[in-house]
């Protein structure tokens, strides 16, 4: 945390494979629910499930803006990120 808040540039990882399946994307909401908004995951390779990968981004979207509204109870400057769903988690 120390250094995300030292760095607050935004950290990607890209991960790039021949046979992704959806049964990764439960670790892949897990990561992104346990890692702040300043941290991405970019999947390329073959397509995931379409209504899988809308019910992660949506638990970002929220995620995101509980954690934007208990932030301006502190700093009332802070912006929201405008999508931010795939800003964290792209195909």
């Amino acid at each position: 945390m120390w250094y995300l808040i030292r760095n607050p540039q935004f950290k990607h990882l890209n991960l790039c494979l021949n046979d992704i399946k959806d049964d990764v994307l439960g670790q892949v909401e897990e990561l992104l629910m346990n890692t702040t908004d300043e941290f991405g995951v970019t999947l390329a390779g073959n397509a995931l499930t379409a209504p899988r990968v809308k019910e992660i981004h949506t638990k970002v979207e929220k995620l995101h803006k509980k954690r934007h509204t208990d932030q301006l109870k502190t700093d009332a400057n802070s912006v929201e990120i405008q999508d931010i769903a795939q800003k964290r988690l792209a195909f």
